[in-house]
């Protein structure tokens, strides 16, 4: 990666590629005018570039980097030396991470203008309406560039700050449809792929490929760049991103295990929290093929990970407890009570909470758990739980349910489903013949036990 300095008189200059070791640098968000008005990376390797309209929005990112304190930029349009087709590669591959990894973004509106009236209030309408319908909510690649950096600072064509994604979230989220939870960093691979797609749907992009490849960081998948393809581009990226989901993921912030779904019913959950204000949702899913989820200190665990997206601090209070015993720095893991005290600790700061428990039932100690859940909600009374199991386990375990709900279930459907998407991942039975892989399916999903 190699970034941008400002020189004392308004010069700007390409670094080196700094590789692995890149230093702290801010990063620039704008929409494209036509080719021949943007600074390119031959420009300022040439010492051109500077009557260019383009050339503006690289002095003002370079000029609120050094308010900022920083001495590295980067902009995209003179950073990249687009004529040699790996760095490009390598660019849109890393581009998510790399806004993620500034210390801030600004975004340049340059159809937005916030000059002075002689009314306040007037004057704040009139950029907020211009602000709503900017066509930087209308491009692709600029929804990785609102979602992947921490700090993300609008600014008028004439330099003037509008505020942050913070002080602007509800403006933000009308205009966009994206949950408040997402712009305030939470962890995308909470959220259903169909609802990040609905994100992108009204986006465009210059060329059709980048239509895929502006999504990349989204759905946090790799794939090789083919320009000309056209369309095909969108297609792979989807068999790709169905490909990824079917597999366990991990959360970010930890090593607990999460599981991706596909529940209609924990998608309706999730978009009710996510459009609350102060709500925060976490899931839990006891997989009947990974013990490691069925632990209850893993399930206090990834409930934790999850809601340090919203409370980082959540992560130093474990930190914490590690240091005040030595002893556990030699292998021995964190207690459940000490899991519980932290959840307790951050959940409260929150309005209200959601948490659903998924398949208990195939918890290690069932009895163990719900003792949990109950101890949680004795001590919030801003949280809600759900939980889901089987009537038999559900109903031995405890008598103190608020309320138990029992459902009819005919998981037929559901096997299939779940048979059909390991059958077509499997690589040694892609070679069987039709006839062959119909036998499998149905010994398969014969043999269920309805689970």
């Amino acid at each position: 990666m190699r970034l941008l300095e400002l020189g004392s008189h308004g010069e700007v200059s390409l670094t080196r590629d700094f590789g692995d070791d890149v230093p702290r640098y801010s990063i620039l968000s704008h929409t494209w005018g036509a080719d021949d008005e943007e600074v390119t990376f031959n420009d300022l390797r040439e010492g051109l570039g500077r009557g260019k309209v383009g050339h503006k929005k690289i002095e003002f990112c370079g000029n609120q980097a050094r308010k900022d304190g920083l001495q590295y930029f980067w902009v995209d349009t003179c950073c990249i030396d687009k004529a040699n087709h790996s760095e490009l590669s390598e660019a849109i591959t890393s581009m998510f991470r790399w806004y993620r990894g500034a210390v801030k973004c600004y975004v340049y509106l340059s159809d937005v203008s916030a000059r002075k009236r002689d009314n306040d209030a007037q004057t704040q309408h009139t950029w907020e309406s211009a602000f709503r319908t900017s066509r930087w909510f209308t491009r692709g690649w600029t929804l990785q560039e609102l979602l992947a950096p921490e700090s993300v600072e609008f600014f008028s064509r004439e330099e003037e700050l509008l505020g942050d994604k913070k002080v602007l979230e509800q403006q933000l989220h009308q205009i966009t449809g994206i949950p408040v939870t997402a712009l305030h960093g939470g962890s995308l691979s909470y959220f259903s792929i169909s609802e990040r797609m609905r994100w992108a749907a009204n986006r465009h992009t210059k060329k059709k490929e980048d239509q895929a490849y502006c999504l990349l960081g989204i759905f946090d998948v790799s794939m090789s760049l083919r320009y000309g393809e056209g369309e095909k581009a969108l297609a792979r990226l989807e068999k790709k991103v169905n490909g990824s989901s079917n597999r366990k993921c991990r959360s970010p912030k930890g090593d607990y295990p999460l599981v991706q779904e596909k529940q209609p019913c924990l998608e309706k959950v999730k978009a009710f929290a996510s459009n609350k204000s102060a709500t925060v949702f976490a899931y839990h899913y006891c997989s009947i093929s990974d013990p490691d989820s069925q632990r209850p200190v893993n399930i206090l665990g990834s409930l934790v990970a999850q809601i340090s997206a919203w409370q980082p601090s959540s992560l130093k209070d474990l930190k914490g407890i590690f240091e005040r015993d030595k002893a556990r720095k030699k292998g021995k893991t964190l207690q459940v009570w000490e899991l519980e005290q932290v959840l307790v600790k951050h959940i409260a700061t929150f309005s209200a909470a959601i948490i659903l428990f998924d398949a208990l039932n195939e918890s290690e100690d069932f009895f163990g758990t719900v003792a949990c859940i109950l101890s949680l909600l004795r001590q919030l009374p801003n949280l809600k739980a759900l939980v889901t199991s089987t009537r038999s386990a559900a109903t031995a375990g405890t008598n103190q349910w608020p309320h138990l709900v029992e459902v009819q279930m005919n998981p037929d459907e559901d096997i299939r489903t779940f048979v059909e998407a390991n059958l077509s991942d499997h690589v040694a039975l892609r070679y069987l013949s039709p006839e062959c892989m119909e036998i499998v399916r149905s010994v398969l999903i014969g043999k269920a036990d309805q689970t």
